[in-house]
């Protein structure tokens, strides 16, 4: 169940780990690797025996930075599995079923670490055959063999799998999760549509019923399940109608900034934007965001550009963002706002630029202006001047912009990934950014640079952050000194004094204003405690602050490192002690003072003031969350001690025929009893219902 504010609980559970750096040698089989072990068991609590577990992890993204690594086994006769994973990666995992349980797949286990023995559990609702049959505009029809689908599925690290279009049609392959995302690739493995669909019988939940198990209605659940096996036993198929509409045709220019001058050679990209979560509300950490190149101008500045399906199809997200760039130049971002279709065939009503209330015509070129920039040459310099440490590394800039005015409003916010490589000397360039761009440079660690530094019980790889950077037009070429690298060894306990194994630690540079500006950019770096309670970060000499949660003992802890001093400190050791949650518990009555079980009830409330910075990058302005209350009508919410205004549960009974709703001033520590009673008889307290 989620405990916890939707910030939190996303942080803690299901989220925040689409921004870890787990950094990885570019050949996972010859990375450092530990055991992992753990069990999968069927609906009925029986061992699940000889499935198939997957662990995937996609440490840094589809840009080159380390190599995704796929590892699979089987479960024994006691559903027990053990792999061997790379230590210090974040991976999820599942399981498929062999044989006659084909159509079988478990829950999808997010967060999993080599060392931390994870538990897999039969999904509910099996998978029947699916099949997307495909119709293409006449601009794709003739080509559309050479096509082919990705099926993306939904988890943080985006495991995904290729197969061809046979036929105009296509038969989706097994797929961990609920539901799936299907990518169009033309010829050039560019995405031109991106659809959404249902792997399960469970469409009654939406997206919302498919992980969030607060809602389940056994009955509808059990129903669910017969439906599907009943199409899996009689081999019936499901069929999807995928529509790949034509692309829109559009005119671009691009100018210099100063002498309205042509740019000739700039490449035009646009922006694919979705969520990957299994819960749409979960868009602002687990998005996939890729960049289809369009065209590139020519001589005159000008280029006509076919922009497809899947760059134009926005949702609630409501802008189109198309990107121009060239050697020399600033990237520039152009927001087309308020995308609308008025029919398959005009594909285009409207199209609002530069200020919403003036109306462009369809065929009036959109303008990009480019501002020169130098690129910045940067050198990485070890202490002892060897180039062995420094040369033909592999880095990763992440730079990131909010695109529009206003501060609070984030959906167009956008981001930049560059991948690069030192030469023989450590050097590498940085194309030109546009100002006032924030970015974080990163780099894969191995044994060998740590023990350059003098840091040799550190485990390697490991979470890595070079440079911290709020303001690019404030960098100017410089070398980055690796002898400022610091070793963050934090031995984590939680209020009892035990060991707190598989508290989350998130490491963020100090300046960040709001974790919800980073989101999707991995500005932040994210790690869990090993057995012993220990974690471990390396970082640059900037200040930085960490902060712990620990789902297993609703605790959490903020630390703060600062910046570096003259005196070099390559391991800085503290033992960090966990402080409890405020909780908000208390039981659900019926009229005749009875406890009612399975009562469905929603914390929410604003947040006022919050003091703690580190804090604030992880509560929204609102709160809102779900729980059931138990077996004999008790319910608890764990939230963290933040200021908030008045608080109110909103509990509806079992059948959701009748709610009630309470209001209550917010507590500041320790715990809070409340009681909550309907107006009717809702029945006694009866297990699972």
């Amino acid at each position: 169940m989620l405990t916890t504010l939707p910030r939190l609980a996303l942080f803690a559970a299901t989220s925040i780990s689409l921004l870890a750096l787990a950094a990885a040698q570019s050949e996972p089989a010859r990375a450092e690797r530990s055991a992992i072990l753990g069990r999968v068991s069927m609906l009925d609590g029986k061992p699940w025996v000889n499935a198939e577990v997957h662990f995937f992890s996609r440490p840094l993204g589809a840009i080159g930075f380390g190599a995704p690594d796929h590892v699979r086994c089987k479960s024994d006769e006691r559903g027990r599995f053990r792999a061997q994973l790379i230590s210090g990666r974040e991976y999820s995992a599942w399981a498929i079923g062999t044989g006659d349980d084909a159509h079988e797949a478990s829950l999808v286990a997010e967060g999993v670490y080599a060392g931390i023995p994870v538990r897999l559990e039969q999904d509910p609702f099996p998978r029947p055959a699916t099949r997307l049959r495909i119709r293409a505009a006449k601009e794709y029809g003739e080509r559309l063999d050479g096509f082919r689908i990705r099926f993306v599925a939904p988890m943080r690290n985006q495991w995904t799998v290729e197969v061809p279009i046979e036929g105009r049609e296509c038969m989706v392959p097994t797929l961990p999760g609920r539901i799936a995302i299907a990518e169009v690739l033309d010829e050039k493995r560019r995405p031109i549509l991106v659809y959404r669909f249902l792997l399960t019988l469970d469409e009654a939940y939406g997206d919302f019923g498919a992980t969030k198990k607060g809602w389940r209605d056994k009955f509808a659940e059990a129903m669910a399940r017969e439906q599907s096996l009943s199409m899996i036993r009689s081999g019936r198929v499901r069929n999807f109608p995928l529509q790949i509409l034509a692309p829109l045709r559009k005119s671009v220019r691009v100018m210099t900034t100063e002498d309205s001058k042509p740019v000739p050679g700039a490449r035009i990209s646009g922006r694919v934007q979705y969520s990957t979560s299994s819960v749409r509300l979960e868009y602002e950490t687990t998005r996939r965001v890729t960049w289809v190149e369009l065209g590139v101008t020519g001589e005159d500045g000008s280029a006509v550009l076919d922009i497809p399906d899947a760059v134009l199809r926005t949702t609630y997200w409501n802008d189109v963002v198309l990107n121009a760039q060239k050697d020399g130049f600033a990237a520039t971002q152009l927001i087309v706002k308020d995308v609308a279709r008025e029919s398959p065939a005009s594909r285009i009503s409207k199209i609002l630029k530069q200020r919403e209330d003036e109306e462009a015509k369809p065929d009036a070129p959109l303008e990009f202006r480019l501002a020169p920039v130098p690129a910045l040459t940067l050198r990485l310099r070890a202490a002892d001047g060897s180039r062995s440490s420094v040369a033909n590394r592999v880095l990763r800039l992440i730079a990131t912009k909010n695109m529009n005015d206003n501060v609070d409003e984030v959906w167009s916010f956008t981001t930049l990934q560059q991948r690069v490589e030192t030469d023989a000397d450590g050097r590498f360039t940085i194309p030109g950014l546009l100002p006032e761009r924030q970015f974080v440079l990163q780099m894969a660690v191995d044994a060998a640079l740590l023990g350059d530094l003098g840091i040799t019980d550190a485990p390697a790889p490991m979470p890595t952050a070079l440079l911290f950077v709020k303001d690019s037009s404030e960098l100017e070429s410089r070398d980055i000194e690796l002898a400022s690298l610091r070793c963050i060894d934090l031995e984590v306990t939680r209020p009892d004094g035990s060991p707190a194994s598989g508290a989350r630690a998130v490491l963020l540079p100090a300046w960040t204003e709001r974790l919800w500006d980073l989101a999707g950019t991995e500005l932040t770096l994210s790690s869990l405690a090993d057995r012993r309670g220990r974690v471990r970060f390396v970082a640059g000499r900037g200040a930085c602050e960490l902060v712990f949660i620990d789902e297993e003992s609703k605790s959490f802890a903020h630390v703060e490192v600062s910046a570096a001093g003259a005196q070099r400190e390559p391991r800085i050791a503290r033992a960090v002690r966990l402080r409890p949650m405020q909780e908000y518990s208390g039981v659900v009555l019926d009229s005749k003072n009875r406890p009612v079980a399975g009562a469905h009830l929603d914390l929410s409330g604003q947040t006022q003031g919050i003091e703690n910075t580190a804090l604030a990058e992880f509560v929204s302005d609102t709160i809102k969350t779900h729980i059931e209350s138990d077996s004999e009508g008790r319910f608890v919410f764990h939230v963290l001690p933040i200021q908030l205004s008045e608080l109110e549960i909103a509990a509806m009974t079992p059948d959701l025929g009748h709610d009630v709703e309470l209001q209550f001033a917010p507590g500041t520590t320790g715990r809070k009893d409340l009681e909550i009673q309907f107006e009717v008889e809702a029945g006694p307290a009866k297990k699972g219902k």
